[in-house]
């Protein structure tokens, strides 16, 4: 469990950091994202360890990246001004 949260937490930082930068209101993207890493770990602790062993993490992980390819790849059309 901690390493799966610690992994998603460097993405996780590097998205906030881009839409704070990219936004007009940086703190927005600060307050969502600590907004969101309070329900995980609500969901975290209210779950369980047997719950969490029991997620297929390896699917949610391939599931993050694609989400997390897909917002980069939008920024970069974004920054060139191609969308």
């Amino acid at each position: 469990l901690g390493g799966f949260v610690l992994a998603l937490g460097d993405r996780t930082a590097f998205l906030v950091f881009g839409l704070a930068a990219w936004g007009a209101s940086p703190w927005l993207a600060a307050t969502g994202a600590a907004i969101g890493g309070v329900v995980l770990a609500g969901l975290a602790a209210a779950m369980g360890e047997a719950v969490w062993r029991a997620l297929p993490l390896r699917a949610l992980s391939a599931g993050a990246g694609v989400a997390f390819l897909t917002a980069g790849t939008v920024s970069a059309l974004q920054a060139l001004r191609l969308i």
